[in-house]
């Protein structure tokens, strides 16, 4: 009956390193997955602040003002598709992990 309990409790002890080891590899896994993601939307708004940069200093030369508004609005439309597919990675990456326990 001893035996028994001590197999049970060194067998519980195990499968839960086990347990441990597996969750550690996938957020480790998905640790380096959000890193990239956040590379890449850093990126795009470092892109995104140098086109507002320039945007801003045509405004002041009269005959581009014209240019600035017709790019002006396609930054707006850049910048609103770029922040639902940013979140949309997001999401995905973090229901592809669902086992994860966080």
């Amino acid at each position: 009956m001893a035996d028994r309990k001590l197999l049970d409790y060194v067998t519980a002890g195990l499968d839960r390193g086990d347990n441990a080891e597996r969750q550690e590899r996938l957020l480790v896994g998905l640790i380096e997955q959000l890193e990239l993601v956040h590379r890449a939307a850093y990126l795009l708004s470092l892109s995104l602040a140098v086109q507002l940069l320039g945007y801003a200093v045509l405004s002041f030369v009269p005959g581009a003002r014209a240019v600035v508004e017709f790019l002006g609005a396609r930054l707006t439309t850049a910048v609103i598709i770029s922040t639902g597919l940013v979140l949309a990675v997001f999401q995905a990456l973090v229901i592809g992990n669902r086992y994860v326990k966080i």
